[in-house]
Formats: C-alpha cells, sequence, structure tokens
C-alpha cells in the first residue's frame, strides 16, 4: 500500500540549512513529495522552471512557467486547468492550439493613433516555446514586439501574428511546417526569412511600415485610405513559394511583381495601393479567381487578357485606366462575374460591351454610362 505521508513545496536558497525548508532567495524552487511505502520512502523533486528554460532540458513532470501572467493564463485556459494544477512540460507539450489574441473589437496599424487602445498586455512570449505540441497559434493583436521564442515551435502550421509591433521575422525561417501565416499590420520591411517556407498556401503581410497618417488622396491608396512609409518593396523571397494559393500583400510600396510569375497555383491575389504599372508577371497565373489591383497606377491591362478563370476583378482608384480591351477579349469573362471599375476613366462603350455579356460591371452611383449596373 502507499500513502502519501508528507507534502513540502519550498525554494531552495544559496544557504540550505534543513532538506525541504522555504528560502528567501528563489534561485532554484522545487516540490519534495515524500511517499511512504512498505519497506522505506521513495522521494523526488519537482522543479519549477524559469520562464526561459526548455523542457527538452528536464523532466517531462517538471513545471513550466511563463513571463507574461495573461499568458499563462490563456494557456491554461486552453488546456481547460486552473491555477492550482500544475502545468508539467507533459501536459503544455499536449495543447495543439491556442488563441491568446488580445480584443479583436478594434484593430490598430502600429503606430496610429488608435494603437493606445489596443489591449498590449503582454509583450513577452518567454514559456511560450514548451507547447512543442502547437499547430495552430494565434497572437492578434498584443503589442509583441520579440518572436524568438517561437522559433522552436517547429510544428506550427498556422499562426496568426496580425497587428503587434514586430520588426523582425527571422525567427519564422525555420517554421517550414507553416502553411497558413498572417503577419500583416507590423512594421515590418525585410520579408526574406519567408523564402523557405515552402508549404505556404495562404499568405497575409499587407499594410507593414510605420504609419505616417490619415486619410490621403484615395486615387493614390486605393480603398485604404492609409498612409505608411518603410514599407516593404522587395518581394523577391515569395518566388519560391509555389504552393500558394492566397496572398494579400497590399498597402506596400511594391514595384515590381516579377518574383509573382512563377506563382501559379495562386487562387486569389490582393495587390491594391503598391506602385507598380507593370502587369506582365501575372499572365501565366491561370488559376487566379479573384484579382484586385485597387489603388496603382495601371495603364495597360493586357497581360489579363488570358485570365479566363477570373469571377471577380478589382480595378478602382487608377485613374488613368482607360482601356479595357484585354477583359472584353478575355472568354472567361461572363454572366455573374464582377468587374470593378469606379475611378477610372473607361469609356462608357467598353463598359456597355462588357455589361453585353452579363458582367457585373460596377461603376460610380451617378455614372453618365447608361450600361452601369450599381455599386456595391
Amino acid at each position: 500500500m502507499t500513502q502519501l505521508t508528507k507534502i513540502e513545496i519550498g525554494q531552495r536558497s544559496n544557504t540550505v540549512k534543513n532538506k525541504g525548508s522555504f528560502c528567501m532567495k528563489p534561485t532554484v524552487c522545487f516540490i519534495l513529495i515524500v511517499i511512504s511505502t512498505i519497506g522505506g520512502t521513495s522521494a523526488w523533486a519537482q522543479k519549477i522552471l524559469a520562464p526561459g528554460d526548455h523542457c527538452e532540458d528536464h523532466s517531462h513532470s517538471d513545471i513550466v512557467t511563463f513571463d507574461d501572467a495573461v499568458l499563462e493564463r490563456k494557456v491554461r485556459e486552453a488546456l481547460s486547468i486552473g491555477p492550482e494544477h500544475a502545468l508539467t512540460c507533459e501536459l503544455a507539450g499536449s495543447l495543439r492550439r491556442l488563441d491568446a489574441s488580445g480584443p479583436g473589437a478594434k484593430r490598430s496599424v502600429s503606430g496610429s493613433p488608435e494603437w493606445q487602445d489596443v489591449d498590449h498586455s503582454f509583450h513577452n512570449l518567454s514559456g511560450i516555446q514548451n507547447l512543442q505540441g502547437l499547430t495552430d497559434l494565434a497572437l492578434r493583436n498584443r503589442g509583441i514586439a520579440d518572436i524568438s521564442p517561437l522559433a522552436e515551435l517547429t510544428g506550427l502550421s498556422n499562426l496568426n501574428l496580425h497587428t503587434n509591433w514586430i520588426t523582425d521575422i527571422s525567427p519564422l525561417a525555420g517554421l517550414t511546417n507553416l502553411v497558413r501565416l498572417r503577419i500583416a499590420e507590423n512594421p515590418l520591411t525585410d520579408i526574406s526569412a519567408l523564402s523557405d517556407l515552402t508549404e505556404l498556401q495562404v499568405l497575409r503581410m499587407h499594410r507593414h511600415g510605420d504609419f505616417i497618417g490619415g486619410q490621403v488622396p484615395r486615387a493614390h491608396m486605393g480603398a485604404t485610405g492609409i498612409l505608411f512609409t518603410n514599407a516593404v518593396t522587395d518581394i523577391s523571397s515569395l518566388a519560391n513559394l509555389t504552393k500558394l494559393v492566397d496572398l494579400n500583400i497590399h498597402t506596400q510600396d511594391i514595384s515590381d511583381l516579377s518574383p509573382l510569375g512563377g506563382l501559379t497555383s495562386l487562387v486569389e491575389l490582393r495587390l491594391a495601393g503598391n506602385s507598380f504599372t507593370d502587369l506582365s508577371p501575372l499572365r501565366g497565373l491561370g488559376s487566379l479567381e479573384y484579382l484586385e489591383l485597387t489603388g496603382n497606377d495601371i495603364t495597360d491591362i493586357s497581360p489579363l487578357s488570358g485570365l479566363t478563370n477570373l469571377v471577380a476583378l478589382d480595378l478602382r482608384f487608377n485613374p488613368n485606366l482607360t482601356n479595357i480591351q484585354a477583359l472584353i477579349e478575355n472568354p472567361g469573362l461572363g454572366v455573374g462575374d464582377i468587374v470593378e471599375l469606379r475611378h477610372t476613366n473607361v469609356s462608357c462603350i467598353d463598359q456597355a460591351r462588357l455589361s453585353e455579356r452579363g458582367v457585373d460591371v460596377r461603376t460610380e452611383l451617378f455614372s453618365s454610362c447608361a450600361t452601369a449596373t450599381r455599386q456595391r
């Protein structure tokens, strides 16, 4: 028969007087459990790890801690355990999904006046590296700047870091199992760390750089009305991500689309609010169904003539666009498909020719063109 006779919880000080005594300086904490058994007793120490410790270097029964109490509470909630329950390495490693996002009622971009209203109640992720079983992790709206502890979560397939203060995403470079990644609305300028994430199918990385102003002329910024500086300009690291199906890189400062030329699996592509004029790299993206080109300085859309799978095309806020012959010649555009032409200078005649094929042509509410249908 085994009988629990004594439990002592304490901390070993620099000078230990008695085994199991409490300490004043918590350098090493432990739980000592003494169990009486027939023929003798046995004892073991269950260490309480520091937030920066790694479970792989310790026993599965040792206890995980976090620098931030809110993060620990979120982990405990996900595991359905209370504060009185020991959060062991074994238990921490069993967690598969964690949503530790801040309140989502109000989204703000870093640097904006509204940012002060965001609940950024934890900035330190120390301890999260011990959630080795995680496949899905969401940390939206948390004011996080340092994501280095995430480098060890190599099992992640879905990661959401939307709306934080992240400037360095190099810790993500080794997360090669990622399928979905959301890093939008962070003050990023360098995305080279993404080049080896070749399993990615969904990548949302819009509105990077630093917020420097509010409303600006929509003809220049598309539908966003938000101005950034130091945004992403180089997307060459995306060229290897050939499994991408959904890519959102709007509101950057991208002038060269050539790295996208080989991403033939793309079905949805959002490129609003950039600075490119040449669409020729998109010519071979025959799987595209949704294409957003709002708020650039596009005048030539001839590369779109062969994109026969398009069901929605957004060309708003391209004031120098006058010729849509490529769309008229595109045999794939027909009944039920949508083409947005608000704030362009496409002629009424060309609008009519497209509309006659059953395409839902959307123009200004008070357009003088008789064929203008309706505004979304």
